[in-house]
């Protein structure tokens, strides 16, 4: 399946279960790198080769103070 083989890849990079997990739109952006692929069904067929983009970790450190307006 495509999202499990996007999360194999992930974790292999990141080595962190969570990190990997936490990637938002990395399935999405594969589907628009293989067109067509979804028409493999569900479970992909041995030997289909994918072509699987560089994913971008979201740092969001956002710090909220008492003194700031909002």
């Amino acid at each position: 399946m495509l999202d499990q083989l996007c999360f194999e890849q992930a974790l292999s990079v990141l080595r962190d279960r969570k990190q990997a997990g936490s990637i938002r739109g990395y399935v999405e952006a594969s589907l628009l790198a293989n067109q067509g692929i979804a028409d493999s069904g569900l479970i992909l067929p041995l030997g289909l080769q994918v072509n699987l983009p560089e994913f971008v970790l979201e740092t969001e450190n956002t710090t909220v103070r008492l003194w700031d307006d909002g």
